[in-house]
């Protein structure tokens, strides 16, 4: 992610803004930027109001994911891939040595979940939850679950997150459509330390504006 101020509104997708000569052409086509992604077309006020309240659900789910990962314990690699539960072990294990890495790879996989929101459908939705040791309240690892769509037609991603060492990590992504609610008393799941680590949902922020709408 960056801080560029154009966004596409139906993609998700950062646009460069025009200058010199092509800034001119725009300006005489009615002042349309057209997004080199998905080539749909949109006015630079909307691309703006797009970009800031995108970079706001980013933003909120950012801290709140460092937050989260400090409560996580630093693993060995077989108890952080016993964590994820991978189908088919390492193929599908993702392997992040920073947490900038991870916020990144995160905000990729959920991006359809940030637009949708951006665009006020408040049925997106994104929690970040623990995952206990069995048998305890001890949070090993994150779950964190979005899922957005229009006209029933709802996509879904579950990515698994486990601290592997002091510094690195491990993920695993389902795609599977399945209905994933978070645990109902986030507050069971506690630190090493004791802390407990809440489930976190975007629908406790309200968002700054209302974004605009695809042209």
């Amino acid at each position: 992610m960056n801080d560029k101020t154009l966004m596409c509104p139906t993609c998700a997708t950062h646009i460069d803004a025009p200058h010199g000569l092509a800034a001119l052409v725009r300006k005489l086509q009615h002042a349309h930027i057209k997004c080199d992604k998905c080539g749909r077309s949109t006015h630079p006020k909307d691309a703006e109001i797009m970009s800031s309240s995108f970079q706001h659900w980013f933003c909120q789910f950012r801290l709140q994911l460092e937050s989260a990962v400090g409560y996580l314990p630093h693993l060995e690699r077989s108890p952080a891939i016993e964590v994820l539960k991978p189908k088919h072990f390492d193929d599908d294990i993702h392997h992040l040595h920073t947490f900038r890495e991870l916020l990144d790879y995160a905000g990729e996989v959920f991006r359809p979940v940030f637009r949708d929101r951006a665009l006020g459908y408040d049925d997106a939705e994104l929690t970040i939850s623990p995952i206990n040791r069995d048998g305890s309240n001890l949070a090993m690892g994150l779950r964190i679950f979005g899922h957005c769509g229009q006209n029933h037609e709802q996509d879904s991603w579950t990515l698994l997150i486990a601290r592997y060492g002091p510094r690195s990590f491990m993920s695993y992504l389902n795609t599977e459509h399945i209905n994933h609610p978070p645990p109902a008393d986030g507050s069971k799941s506690v630190s090493l330390d004791g802390q407990s680590l809440p489930t976190w949902s975007m629908k406790q922020h309200k968002p700054p504006a209302v974004a605009g709408s695809p042209h």
